[in-house]
């Protein structure tokens, strides 16, 4: 019983860890100002490497944990891998503009 916990605590902690980095990715522009020109204001602030290698880690570990609780979500969530990376077979194949997509699809598998 403790064990299931635990590993509920931990599960929660990579999804949040996930949708931290999924916020990292989109920047708030600043307000505009009279001095600064419209173009300015919309660009998106790029992930750093490091915040992709978090992203990447966090996905993993969650897989990792899914598949440990239940073998039988091996195949589920290599098909989803596959989906969202155009046939790849690990997470780093999936490009980073999907990753809280795949979170996702992951949150609907756990939920099953």
């Amino acid at each position: 019983m403790l064990e299931h916990e635990i590993q509920k605590l931990t599960d929660a902690i990579d999804r949040l860890i996930v949708a931290i980095g999924a916020v990292a990715t989109v920047a708030t522009p600043a307000a505009p100002t009279q001095d600064a020109s419209p173009a300015t204001n919309d660009k998106l602030a790029p992930m750093t490497f490091v915040e992709e290698v978090d992203a990447g880690d966090a996905l993993r570990a969650r897989c990792m944990a899914m598949i440990k609780a239940d073998r039988g979500r091996k195949d589920a969530i290599k098909g989803l891998i596959a989906s969202h990376s155009d046939g790849g077979v690990l997470i780093s194949d999936i490009p980073i503009t999907k990753y809280v997509e795949f979170s996702k699809a992951l949150d609907v598998l756990d939920a099953r």
